[in-house]
């Protein structure tokens, strides 16, 4: 079940748009955000995490980055999307951006397939943190983005259980 989820989450491919903040306070339709770490290969990652109104558990969706320094509010305007289906969302700072450590490392055809793997456990590291939280349903979890998310996507749905 969880390899078919993340599939068709995959397959969305979502396109890049203006970055938006991410609000303060969460907005109507958003139960709760809260800022969140998580550890990918000794690096801690912080991100948000968004939970929509409705009665938990929820289905939860990672979004994955695309290239560049993205950090988690910059892709408010996809979580809004799966928040608005019920979906909760965590939204991450991108290795080495923000406040999540480790070091930033540029697209460079060179070290590609290495990076796509490291990345890859960044966002494996993020379902594995969301299928923690009881407030979600597990069984139910998958991974989003566009660009560069388009090759990690793939990496991670391959070792998420």
């Amino acid at each position: 079940m969880i390899r078919t989820t993340l599939g068709l989450l995959a397959g969305t491919g979502m396109a890049c748009g203006h970055p938006v903040a991410a609000p303060i306070e969460a907005p109507a339709g958003i139960e709760s955000s809260d800022t969140v770490h998580f550890l990918s290969s000794g690096v801690i990652l912080q991100g948000i995490l968004y939970l929509p109104s409705g009665r938990a558990p929820f289905p939860g969706v990672v979004l994955v980055h695309g290239s560049g320094q993205v950090r988690a509010s910059d892709q408010y305007w996809i979580a809004r999307i799966f928040l608005d289906q019920g979906y909760a969302v965590l939204s991450y700072d991108k290795r080495g951006v923000g406040g999540s450590g480790g070091q930033y490392h540029g697209v460079e055809a060179p070290r590609s397939d290495s990076l796509i793997r490291v990345l890859g456990g960044d966002a494996v590291a993020g379902l594995e943190m969301m299928a923690g939280d009881p407030r979600i349903d597990r069984g139910r979890l998958g991974l989003a983005g566009g660009s560069q998310a388009g090759w990690i996507i793939p990496n991670a749905a391959t070792r998420f259980p």
